[in-house]
């Protein structure tokens, strides 16, 4: 009798196991083809609870972003069966719903059994970096370029990390940049950096060199325009503001570096029109008023600069 009994249980298994790798594999096949709201039709319609199909069903979500279901479904297979990688997956849907304390707090239980997921170790990091905890991110960030200081992100992050505290960032930025010439953030930041302490030179070589990478890239023709500008090169300044222009980049500041340039180049007429469109996305701004009446005195109309 007993053996009757632990044949069926065990033929009940297999049955059941066959069925829901089953249902795994024609869920696959649909989100294959994208349709992932008819895969996971699929996956509920089976009406099986387990550990796997409920672990489908949270990356499902997780992947097209419905963070607060996708906690429900891993917390629903993290309690049939507890693991550091459904912690992980939780932590980074509670991550994505904003609610970092809990990501934070789980991400850390993670890395108290496994010290060195350094891919986790790493997302932890930037997180800390984003709550504005940059101490903690960059003891992390230390760990990390400890065991692999030839990554470049690691240095990016850290110069970062600098940044939020006062301290010098460049030397993160430059160690990136060294060992990937590439690295068009870290180019980003030293031209901004060396920009802002007046190192004009070091400033317009990381400029022309992100240009160079991407020549439409919105924020090196930012910077090449204002240090055009700077450089008393008014129509090499347009140029770049034209670029702007070209992308759809009609800002306050683009608006009014075309008008400053072209009233130096005494193109009254043009400057006037750019200090017109400036004027109406920020009527209030007094520079703006300020310079148009120098352009209508230009022009001599001297009552309508009044």
């Amino acid at each position: 009798m007993k053996k009757k009994l632990l044949i069926i249980v065990i033929i009940l298994f297999y049955v059941n196991t066959e069925a829901q790798v089953s249902v795994l594999v024609q869920a696959d096949s649909i989100l294959q083809t994208g349709n992932y709201r008819l895969a996971l039709q699929q996956l509920k319609k089976s009406n099986d609870e387990s550990y796997a199909i409920s672990k489908k069903i949270a990356s499902i979500y997780q992947t097209v972003g419905n963070s607060a279901k996708a906690i429900k479904y891993y917390q629903k297979a993290f309690q049939l069966q507890p693991s550091d990688e459904i912690k992980e997956q939780l932590a980074k849907s509670y991550q994505f719903s904003g609610n970092t304390a809990k990501a934070i707090r789980l991400f850390n239980e993670v890395l108290q059994g496994n010290p060195n997921n350094y891919l986790l170790k790493y997302t932890l990091a930037k997180l800390y970096l984003a709550e504005r905890n940059a101490q903690q991110s960059i003891t992390l960030l230390n760990e990390l370029i400890e065991n692999d200081p030839s990554n470049p992100n690691y240095y990016y992050q850290l110069g970062k990390a600098y940044e939020k505290t006062g301290k010098d960032p460049s030397k993160g930025y430059l160690k990136a940049y060294l060992l990937d010439s590439l690295h068009i953030k870290s180019i980003y930041q030293l031209a901004k950096f060396f920009k802002a302490i007046k190192v004009r030179d070091s400033s317009e070589l990381f400029i022309d060199i992100g240009l160079k990478l991407n020549p439409k890239s919105l924020n090196f023709l930012q910077l090449k325009a204002q240090n055009e500008f700077l450089n008393k090169a008014y129509d090499s300044t347009i140029t770049y503001l034209k670029k702007l222009e070209a992308q759809n980049f009609k800002t306050l500041f683009v608006y009014k570096l075309f008008g400053l340039s072209y009233y130096k180049l005494k193109d009254y007429e043009n400057a006037l029109a750019y200090f017109n469109k400036a004027k109406q996305l920020d009527f209030r701004d007094a520079s703006i008023l300020y310079n148009k009446g120098l352009v209508l005195k230009a022009m001599g109309k001297y009552k309508m600069a009044e």
